[in-house]
């Protein structure tokens, strides 16, 4: 059958391994100091270890080959030998320190998020149409007080969303929140992973998120580059999980950020799966 599977180019292997730690099926192992590939059928054809490539060695390519074999018969790992996948295939649990609730601001409840009825569309999805957030009210300074994350009168923390639609595939190009602003980019496991993410990377910010693993990568760099290009943009924070798989949405970010042909100043932040910023 035709399908799409990965190439790779040994005379441009360099041997560092990254491609076969990003492979989740195993597919990729290192023979004799280069990557190869050891079952056409063994390659789900999703690409995802191309960022990690740093001589760009591998490529996606169509041809007559072996279906793709979900159960594992085509090449086998070694007796005791586990898969150099990613992360996001392997089950994980964390222990859970209990935190005392912080004491609420003395300020007015939160107005939330309030889209505009008179726009909605038949389905009632908000994701057509635009929204700009009022700033949740800032309490007042106290000198020598403990730092403490904004919050409601309710002591719930407060939402430091600004815009809608998020998700990058929904996301208009023209929207008006882009013009002078700071865009933070964030695979979609980051928000869940970090605790305090609404204050240390959403706050100020116009946020996009994706999953570069089950999205199409291309997509969300031809997006991005007309964002770029088309407005006046501050600064880029990429946010990324730990696992090698989310390293897509770094590389798509950065090749957007060539092709719209700006400097832009630019910042990366990993986070771990147990919600730690990598160092």
């Amino acid at each position: 059958m035709k399908r799409t599977i990965i190439e790779i180019n040994e005379d441009k292997c360099v041997g560092c391994g990254l491609c076969a730690s990003a492979c989740e099926q195993g597919a990729i192992q290192m023979v004799d100091g280069k990557a190869k590939l050891m079952s056409d059928s063994y390659c789900d054809g999703l690409g995802m270890c191309l960022p990690s490539c740093p001589v760009d060695a591998i490529k996606l390519t169509e041809k007559e080959v072996d279906e793709f074999d979900t159960d594992r018969k085509g090449f086998a790992l070694k007796e005791g030998e586990e898969s150099k996948g990613c992360g996001s295939s392997k089950e994980m649990t964390f222990n859970v320190t209990e935190t005392k609730k912080a004491d609420p601001f003395n300020v007015k409840p939160n107005e939330g998020i309030t889209l505009k009825t008179e726009d909605a569309p038949a389905c009632g999805c908000g994701s057509a149409h635009d929204d700009l957030f009022k700033a949740p009210v800032k309490p007042a300074f106290k000198p020598n007080a403990p730092l403490q994350v904004q919050s409601d009168a309710s002591g719930i923390a407060a939402s430091q969303l600004r815009q809608w639609p998020v998700q990058i595939n929904l996301v208009n190009v023209n929207a008006s929140f882009f013009d002078d602003c700071n865009i933070l980019i964030a695979a979609d496991c980051t928000a869940y992973a970090y605790a305090n993410f609404h204050q240390e990377f959403i706050k100020g910010k116009v946020t996009l998120v994706g999953c570069p693993k089950l999205d199409n990568l291309e997509e969300y760099i031809e997006k991005l580059t007309i964002i770029f290009k088309t407005h006046n943009i501050n600064s880029i924070t990429v946010a990324r999980m730990s696992v090698p798989c989310c390293g897509g949405i770094v590389s798509g970010v950065r090749k957007a950020l060539e092709q719209s042909g700006k400097a832009i100043p630019y910042l990366e932040r990993t986070i771990t799966p147990d919600g730690q910023i990598q160092k």
